[in-house]
């Protein structure tokens, strides 16, 4: 789509084939510039959510744990305070 406006573009204005090539490559690359822009955002905004997501789930895992370790240890000074 982007090659057929060109050549219009170039049929009207009478450009040399050099000028819509140069023209062409550099839509392209800003195309691909756009793209890599995009596409580098979402990869970063991927990166933060999981990690923050699993920061979560290791702070569940230790308090988890805690839990774990902390209940018998009331039950042994239950014990002894009888």
């Amino acid at each position: 789509m982007v090659s057929f406006a060109l050549f219009w573009v170039m049929e009207k204005r009478s450009m040399s084939k050099d000028m819509f090539l140069s023209l062409k490559d550099k839509i392209l690359m800003e195309k691909s510039l756009i793209f890599l822009i995009f596409f580098s955002s979402k990869v970063i905004f991927l990166f933060k959510k999981f990690s923050h997501a699993n920061s979560h789930s290791v702070l569940y895992q230790i308090e988890k744990e805690t839990d774990k370790d902390s209940k018998p240890n009331y039950e042994i000074e239950a014990n002894r305070n009888n």
